[in-house]
C-alpha cells in the first residue's frame, strides 16, 4: 500500500554485505510443481516476461553475503503473484510452507525462509549539482512495478553481476548504464524488504556532475530507456516528501526517498496530502 509511513512498511537488515561469496549449496527450496508453474504464469503471461537468470540472497553475516542462483519465475510466482497480488492459484501452498516460519517480521528472519527466492533487487537514487532528484515513472511494459513512480534507476541482479567484486554495486551500474547512459560511483546506502512482497532490496546513492536538463537528452537514448520509462521528472529535495505522500510508488522507492529527505513520523503526517502538481516535475525538452 502507498501513502503510508514508509519505515512501517519494511523489514531493515542489520547488516550491509561488502564481500560475497557463492553458496556451497543451494538453498531455495521450489515449492510449485511444473503444471502449477506453467498455470501461473500462464494467467500472468506478458510478452516481456520470461524465465532469466537471478540472484539469491542466502545470508548476511556482518559483511558477508553468501549468493546462489535461482530463476525469475520463482520470484514472480511467490513473491509478485503470491503475496502481493494474493493470488490464491499461488499463495495457498506457499502459506502453507510460510506457516512453519511464524510471522516473518525482521529481515534476518525473510533469508531464513528457504521457500522464498529473495532475489536482490537494487534501487539507485541520484541527485544533481543543483542537489535536485531524479525519478521515473514506470511503464505498463515492465513485470514489477508497472505503471508506478521509482528511484533514479532499479532492477535485480543477475549471473552477469557476479563478475563484479561488488555485485550489487556493479548490478546497479549496470541498469544505470542500460536504461539511462549514466554512470557513475555508488554507495549501498542499506538493505531492506518490503512487507508487501518480501523482496530483499539494496538502496545505493549517488551524485551526477552536472544539472538533470543537459544529460536527460543523452539519457533517453540510452538502449531500454523506452523499455523501462514512461517519463522522468526532476524534483527538488523539499518536494519528495509530499510527492511520495500523494502518488503511487514501489514501496522500495518510497521508503528510500523518504529516508533520503530525512522525514520523520511528525513530518510525514504533515505533508500528507499536500497538493503537488505533478506536471510541473515531468521533464520538458
Amino acid at each position: 500500500m502507498q501513502n503510508m509511513y514508509p519505515p512501517s512498511q519494511v523489514l531493515i537488515s542489520e547488516d550491509i554485505p561488502i564481500t560475497f561469496h557463492v553458496s556451497a549449496e543451494d538453498t531455495y527450496i521450489d515449492i510449485y510443481s511444473k503444471e502449477e508453474r506453467e498455470a501461473i504464469i500462464d494467467k500472468y503471461y506478458k510478452p516481456n516476461l520470461f524465465n532469466g537468470s537471478c540472484i539469491r540472497l542466502d545470508s548476511v553475516n556482518g559483511s558477508v553475503g553468501y549468493l546462489s542462483p535461482v530463476c525469475f519465475y520463482d520470484f514472480f510466482c511467490c513473491n509478485i503473484v503470491g503475496l502481493h497480488n494474493k493470488d490464491q492459484l499461488a499463495l495457498r501452498k506457499l502459506n502453507l510452507h510460510l506457516a512453519k516460519y511464524g510471522k516473518i517480521n525482521t529481515f534476518k528472519k525473510l533469508l531464513a525462509v528457504k521457500e522464498l527466492p529473495n532475489i536482490i533487487g537494487v534501487s539507485t537514487l541520484l541527485h544533481d549539482t543543483n542537489n535536485e532528484y531524479l525519478l521515473v515513472e514506470r511503464n505498463t511494459y515492465v513485470s514489477v512495478g508497472s505503471g508506478l513512480f521509482a528511484c533514479t534507476s532499479s532492477g535485480s541482479l543477475d549471473v552477469s553481476d557476479m563478475q563484479y567484486a561488488n555485485p550489487i554495486i556493479g548490478c546497479a551500474q549496470r541498469e544505470l548504464r542500460e536504461e539511462l547512459n549514466l554512470q557513475c560511483d555508488l554507495y549501498i546506502e542499506g538493505l531492506i524488504a518490503p512487507i508487501q512482497k518480501l523482496q530483499p532490496v539494496a538502496l545505493l546513492t549517488g551524485t551526477v556532475n552536472r544539472p538533470w536538463r543537459e544529460i536527460i537528452p543523452i539519457m533517453m537514448q540510452a538502449e531500454d530507456f523506452s523499455k523501462e520509462n514512461n517519463r522522468l521528472l526532476i524534483v527538488p529535495k523539499d518536494k519528495l516528501i509530499p510527492l511520495i505522500s500523494m502518488y503511487s510508488f514501489t514501496d522500495a522507492s518510497a521508503y528510500q526517498i523518504f529516508l533520503e529527505a530525512g522525514g520523520t513520523a511528525k513530518q510525514w503526517k504533515k505533508v500528507k496530502g499536500t497538493f503537488i502538481n505533478l506536471q510541473e516535475l515531468y521533464y520538458r525538452r
